[in-house]
């Protein structure tokens, strides 16, 4: 394989395996917890864990994964994942989830900040292409998780569930088989979105290993508060990444009831843990259906309307978990989330990777993927005390008010961007 090929397939075989476990994990998680004494105060702290320490460090996290390589970050989350569920397995107190949920949620967003950047390297013209790739294997990862752990479960229980998480998290190792060895990659020196204004945003070196580690000479000395004032500076002045955080926010909110209130929303309407599991699949087939048509709809509408259109079908599809708490309303609501969030997902990071140079990549990232950890953080919480007021189903639909107006307040952000296609065909 030639050294784009490389750069594609270790990042989303990363990604891919990322999801895959993280839609395994999670869903199982919620469920397992709910069958202990909790109550929905505490699940909801359980919940919001895994993203609480992660949104405060992700800036760091794509600071230094700048500096000591993607792929070494990878390893590093790969190493936290392991750590939270070994410790799962041996204790089950309200304590120890919470260090387990802190531990996975910060492998979880070092693997999954690595995995889209090291694809974002991929040169040619063809980053565009590679991302929308990257997002449809994504999505059989999506599908496959909670089929594979709702099949664990079945044939033993919870705990060969997290076993299996802990084991497959070795494989994440496999990528630096398929990165290529000493590479060098050409440096942006331009931004390549209008908008990107931005000193922080510049090139700092003309070439960078395909590791994408950078030296000393081209960043200055790492700083905790200084790498919240880069990040701060970027972000200000880019009006490409604030659209791209602000979509992300809505994005990752709705994609995290997926595998937290939702299960727990289905198991109070009497579902079995396996047909939970399949219900959740087939919120994943809908992305996957939806992804190879990305394209068209862009190139035909135009990046603004898609990104609406498709912000709008996933809140009508949240909403629908309200209004609509049939079989068929559940089939239909889920349908509606999954073609939303699956269009979204690959137009965000597509944006993001448009609007910051190779060099603050990374950096980029963890400011999407801080807004990312923001939503996921904000979510049970949220959820969990509307809930303790109006119940679990009318708290789908309080909390799609201000979902929507989020969405909105990124609409008009991407309409400001001077150049807001995307051509995910063209080389």
């Amino acid at each position: 394989m030639n050294k784009n090929s490389r750069l594609f397939w270790a990042g989303t075989y990363a990604a891919t395996l990322y999801w895959f476990l993280s839609e395994m994990f999670t869903p199982m998680l919620s469920l397992y917890v709910s069958g202990l004494n909790f109550s929905i105060i505490q699940i909801s702290i359980i919940f919001a864990a895994q993203t609480f320490v992660p949104f405060l460090f992700t800036i760091q996290i794509g600071y230094i994964a700048d500096r000591i390589g993607q792929q070494n970050m990878l390893v590093l989350g790969a190493a936290f994942m392991i750590l939270g569920s070994l410790l799962l397995l041996f204790y089950d107190s309200f304590f120890i989830f919470i260090i387990v949920q802190t531990l996975v949620g910060i492998g979880h967003i070092a693997v999954w900040l690595s995995s889209q950047t090291i694809v974002t390297f991929v040169g040619g013209g063809s980053r565009e292409k590679a991302i929308a790739r990257m997002s449809f294997f994504t999505a059989f990862g999506q599908l496959a998780g909670p089929l594979f752990g709702s099949l664990i479960y079945g044939a033993f229980n919870f705990t060969f569930v997290f076993i299996s998480y802990m084991a497959l998290s070795f494989a994440l190792l496999a990528v630096f088989l398929i990165m290529p060895k000493n590479a060098k990659e050409p440096s942006d020196t331009t931004p390549s979105s209008a908008g990107d204004t931005s000193n922080v945003n510049s090139s700092a070196a003309n070439t960078t290993t395909a590791n994408v580690s950078i030296t000393q000479e081209e960043k200055p000395r790492f700083s905790f508060i200084g790498s919240y004032k880069v990040g701060g500076q970027l972000y200000l002045s880019n009006s490409g990444i604030q659209a791209a955080t602000m979509i992300s926010f809505s994005l990752a909110f709705i994609l995290f009831i997926r595998v937290t209130y939702l299960p727990i929303y289905l198991k109070e309407l009497s579902y079995t843990p396996d047909q939970i599991s399949l219900l959740i699949a087939l919120w994943s087939l809908a992305s996957i259906i939806i992804r190879p048509f990305a394209a068209r709809l862009i190139e035909g509408y135009g990046r603004t309307r898609t990104t609406g259109a498709a912000l709008l079908i996933s809140l009508v599809g949240l909403l629908g978990f309200t209004i609509l708490p049939n079989q068929m309303g559940i089939i239909l609501s889920i349908i509606f989330v999954g073609i939303g969030t699956g269009l979204n997902q690959p137009l965000a990071i597509s944006l993001l990777s448009k609007s910051t140079s190779k060099q603050n990549r990374g950096l980029g990232m963890g400011l999407r993927l801080m807004s990312n950890r923001m939503a996921n953080w904000v979510c049970p919480l949220a959820l969990g005390a509307t809930s303790q007021i109006v119940g679990l189903t009318l708290s789908f639909a309080v909390v799609t008010l201000p979902l929507a107006l989020v969405s909105l307040y990124s609409m008009k952000l991407l309409g400001k961007l001077k150049d807001p296609q995307v051509n995910y065909t063209k080389e």
